[in-house]
């Protein structure tokens, strides 16, 4: 349970929910921009994650130093793991990434639900991962249309973490005390 910590306390409590299809053109989307941040060849055949990628021309001028893409991280402490999106250096500040694909506009950080939780949560790993040798303070929310509008993209600063991440804690207690009770209990989930 320990290794889904992360995915379940985010994506359990969203207030949508996703059907199939978008979740695959979720996983296409990502893999299209693993692709591009990799100097690989990108081959789309969805219109919807072609018009993604022509949101985001303004965005990649601005990323530079890719880090990492797609990278498993651990917060040895709180026991929670997750998979970044990217971290990369955006504007010459690191950052840890997080890309959204939305057929609806999202002009405000609010609009993106729990992606600046998310965000602080992957930051607060990154920071105790032994695997990298430098912290990051910072994040970035990158909402992508399917319309290929701009892209709304959302800089998260220390300030921002202050906040966001008590509400990463939470949900990490209160997901930490569901698993207690359920073990301790053998009770189902309500």
């Amino acid at each position: 349970a320990v290794g889904s910590v992360l995915q379940h306390c985010i994506c359990s409590h969203s207030p949508i929910a996703l059907t199939r299809e978008q979740l695959s053109r979720g996983s296409e989307f990502h893999e299209t921009i693993r692709k591009k941040l990799m100097g690989e060849t990108i081959s789309v055949n969805n219109e919807a994650i072609t018009a993604s990628m022509k949101s985001l021309q303004w965005i990649w001028p601005l990323l530079s130093s890719t880090i990492a893409v797609e990278s498993h991280i651990f917060h040895p402490e709180l026991c929670y793991r997750g998979i970044t999106d990217c971290i990369a250096k955006f504007k010459e500040t690191p950052v840890v990434i997080e890309w959204k694909l939305s057929d609806k506009p999202k002009p405000q950080l609010q609009d993106t639900y729990d992606a600046p939780v998310q965000v602080s949560a992957y930051v607060g790993a990154f920071n105790y991962d032994n695997n990298f040798t430098f912290q990051i303070n910072h994040g970035l929310v990158v909402v992508a249309y399917s319309n290929g509008s701009p892209a709304d993209a959302f800089f998260l600063a220390p300030k921002h973490f202050d906040v966001y991440w008590k509400i990463w804690l939470e949900k990490l207690n209160k997901f930490y005390n569901l698993e207690r009770l359920h073990t301790d209990h053998n009770m189902p989930e309500v």
